[in-house]
This record gives structure tokens, C-alpha cells and sequence, in this order.
């Protein structure tokens, strides 16, 4: 544990924040997916760990005033643009997910096969090429999603959560250190992610329209519920190929115990979610029937 944190603490210290004036754009052009490069440098837009830390303790700051300036104020009408934000993230997620699969495809009928899918220890999966360049794009992704929480108290649609502000604020730091770090096996996790997310914007979108969206959501909320369960078995199978040598498997420990960590945490509020949600309403309404 504490190597972990002397990791996580070590790569916030050693990176500068990101400064706008320097990003090169044209490194995030899809035509050059598969000699994309990572690195900590300030040419690629919000690269660095100290830029995602910042952003997501910005974002609860942001958040917080915002809410408490909302509560006096009548509902904002954003329908047009609550249905934009919407599309844009269905289609994005869609696009990303084919990026992944499609990369990651590449690796799965190599010779390596599978096991160099998840373990990486012949082809640098980390820091470089086509995986890299959608996982970087699923990354910075978050920050768009940042508008999720903003739309949700302008528009009051849906109230805010415990679950949801940790999710939106941890999410962009966790997801670039799987790439600091090396851990290729983050790629299924965005994978599932990004399929998902296609179905629950597309509900949210639907939902702006019809007041509705989709009748059976709560099979939405058990989809995750089964994407974190997978990548807990995953990560725990990458830490027995790894330390029995097996698989002599890329990627830095502690990225894979921060994960890990951070996941169950999303697993337990993902079930008390679903259990406070759907379970005790279903039981509500068979007793006053």
C-alpha cells in the first residue's frame, strides 16, 4: 500500500500542469492512430497527472457552488443543448468502443494471442500505437462528461449522488494513469465502459424527449454492476499471471492496486444503488398492492 501511494503522490509531484499554449492538436488527428505516442509532455492536451488531479477536485469545487447557487433559481431551459451534450457522447462512446475493439483485435490474433492482451510482454501496448491512442481519447472523454452533473442541476432531471460525483471526479485521474503505467489491461474496462455508455446517453437523450427514456433502465445500472465485477476477476487474473511469472505480464503494480481499489469501491455504490433504486421500490409496491 504504501508503495502504491509513493507512486501516485511521485507522479502528481514530477508532472506540471498542462498549459493550453503548448498543445499540439494535430497528435490527437485519428489518421495517425497508430503511431500515436504518449507522453508526459505538454504537447498533448491535459497530459499530465497533476492536470487530471486538479480538474476533478476542480470540478466538486465547481459543483458545489453551482448547486448551491441552483437552489434559489428556477430550472434553467437546456433541452436543446442537455440533448446535444447526449448525442454527442452516444455517438463519441460509439466511435471509441469500435476504436478499442478494433485495436485490440489487432493484438488478439497476433501470435501472442490473448495473453498479450491483457499482459502486454512482447508487444509495447503502453505508451504508443493505436490501443494507446483511443485509450487517451477514452480519457480525455471525461472531461466532457463533466457536463453530465451541470446539466443535471440546471435542468434538475435527476438528483445528485454520492456515486455519481465520486465516479465523474476520480475517473479522469484513474483513467490516465492506466496509461502512465503501463497497465494494458485497462483497454476491456474502457471497452465495456464505452458500450455501456452508448445505451445510457441514448436513454438520457430519449428521456429529454419523451420525459421517459428507457422503460427497463435498471438493466443499464445491473450492466455495470457486471462490467465492474469482470474487471475485478480480470485484475486479479493479471496479478496471478504476473506474479507467478507466467505471464511475465507489463505494467506497474501499484496502477493495478489503485484500480483495483477505486473499482470495488464503484462495485459496492453500483449494488447499493441498484438495491436502493429498484429492489426496495419493488418491494414498496408489491406491499400496497
Amino acid at each position: 500500500m504504501n508503495d502504491t501511494l509513493q507512486y501516485l503522490i511521485g507522479r502528481y509531484i514530477s508532472e506540471p500542469i498542462s498549459a493550453p499554449a503548448q498543445w499540439d492538436l494535430t497528435r490527437l488527428d485519428p489518421g495517425v492512430a497508430d503511431v500515436f505516442e504518449y507522453d508526459s509532455l505538454q504537447t498533448l492536451p491535459l497530459a499530465t497527472m497533476r492536470t487530471a488531479i486538479h480538474a476533478g477536485l476542480a470540478y466538486l469545487a465547481c459543483i458545489g457552488l453551482l448547486y448551491l447557487m441552483m437552489k434559489t433559481v428556477a430550472p434553467i431551459r437546456l433541452w436543446f443543448v442537455g440533448l446535444l451534450h447526449n448525442v454527442v457522447l452516444v455517438v463519441g462512446s460509439a466511435w471509441m468502443a469500435w476504436g478499442l475493439a478494433s485495436a485490440a483485435w489487432k493484438v488478439l490474433i497476433s501470435p501472442f494471442g490473448w495473453k498479450e492482451a491483457i499482459c502486454a510482454s512482447h508487444v509495447r501496448l503502453d505508451y504508443a500505437g493505436e490501443l494507446t491512442y483511443f485509450m487517451y481519447v477514452y480519457y480525455l472523454s471525461k472531461y466532457l462528461e463533466f457536463a453530465d452533473t451541470i446539466l443535471m442541476i440546471v435542468l434538475r432531471k435527476r438528483s445528485l449522488t454520492v456515486l455519481h460525483l465520486f465516479h465523474h471526479s476520480i475517473i479522469a485521474p484513474l483513467s490516465l494513469l492506466w496509461i502512465t503505467g503501463g497497465w494494458t489491461l485497462a483497454w476491456i474496462g474502457a471497452f465495456m465502459n464505452t458500450v455501456i455508455h452508448v445505451f445510457m446517453y441514448s436513454h438520457y437523450a430519449l428521456a429529454l424527449v419523451d420525459g421517459v427514456g428507457f422503460r427497463y433502465k435498471r438493466y443499464l445500472t445491473s450492466a455495470q454492476i457486471a462490467q465492474f465485477f469482470t474487471v475485478f476477476c480480470l485484475i486479479n487474473l493479471h496479478g496471478v499471471l504476473s506474479y507467478t511469472g507466467v505471464g511475465n505480464c507489463h505494467g506497474d503494480p501499484a496502477v493495478a492496486i489503485a484500480s483495483q481499489m477505486v473499482n470495488v469501491a464503484f462495485l459496492a455504490l453500483f449494488v447499493n444503488f441498484y438495491l436502493q433504486s429498484y429492489t426496495k421500490k419493488t418491494t414498496l409496491k408489491r406491499k400496497n398492492d
